[in-house]
Parts: structure tokens; C-alpha cells; sequence
């Protein structure tokens, strides 16, 4: 059997390629489900000026579905945190 190692060097990988092609839906969907949101803040150039706007407002929106508290705030502190980053301060307050 595989290690889990494996899988996040793959979503290393893939994660780059759908930022860069504007799939930032399916960016965060993949890592939500591998439990690495923190890769969104944590890693240089995925999110930057030019797709902010998308990541964020699709993490805000996606936090509407969540139940779980501890998902909910996962995901509400990364878009904080990109907006913060961006120096959105009125957006980062949603």
C-alpha cells in the first residue's frame, strides 16, 4: 500500500496546474478533501493578485455547506487570511 506521502506529493503537483488555469473551484475542492487548506496560505504564488477575488469568494460560499465547526473555521480563517494578505481588510471582516 501506498502512503498518504504519496498523494500529497501528487496534489503538490496538481494543485499549481489548476490555479494557473483558472480552476480554483476545483483547486480548493481537492485540498479540502486532503485536509490541506493551509497550502492556499502557506505556499508562494498560488494565490495572488489576479485570482484572490475567485479563491476567496468560493471559500465563503463553500462555508455556507459545511456542518462540521472545525471545516467551518478552516475555511473561514484561510479566506481571512488571502485577504489579509491582499490587504482587503473590509473583505477580510465577512
Amino acid at each position: 500500500p501506498q502512503s498518504i506521502d504519496d498523494l500529497i506529493e501528487l496534489v503538490d503537483v496538481i494543485i499549481p496546474f489548476q490555479m494557473q488555469q483558472n480552476s480554483e473551484t476545483e483547486a480548493v475542492d481537492l485540498l479540502f478533501e486532503v485536509d490541506r487548506l493551509d497550502k492556499l496560505t502557506s505556499t508562494t504564488g498560488l494565490v495572488d493578485s489576479n485570482n484572490y477575488e475567485r479563491v476567496c469568494l468560493y471559500l465563503l460560499r463553500f462555508a455556507e455547506f459545511l456542518f462540521d465547526f472545525n471545516d467551518l473555521e478552516s475555511v473561514m480563517g484561510v479566506a481571512f487570511k488571502l485577504y489579509f494578505s491582499q490587504e482587503q481588510y473590509p473583505d477580510a471582516l465577512r
